[in-house]
């Protein structure tokens, strides 16, 4: 008898934006008016990814979406993580 080979999923490894590619995003998003699917390809990022990243789908257009202010919010998240931690 042979052994059946059963498809192995492989994990994927979970990678956070960087603020280069936000950059990248904002530019592509609200200078050039590119679609979310082109900027994904672009990054090679899922489409859904991109789509959280810029809160949804919202109008294009200048002071929707900043990469300077999201980075901050990250700063600030993961400084406040690291004080719960420290806590527990």
């Amino acid at each position: 008898m042979a052994k059946s080979k059963k498809s192995v999923k492989k994990r994927r490894i979970f990678t956070r934006i960087s603020y280069k590619e936000r950059v990248i995003i904002e530019n592509r998003y609200r200078v050039d008016r590119r679609s979310i699917s082109y900027i994904a390809k672009e990054l090679k990022r899922p489409a859904s990814t991109i789509s959280r990243e810029i809160g949804g789908k919202p109008r294009v257009g200048a002071g929707k979406y900043s990469a300077d202010i999201v980075q901050v919010q990250v700063e600030k998240t993961k400084e406040s993580r690291k004080k719960n931690e420290i806590k527990s």
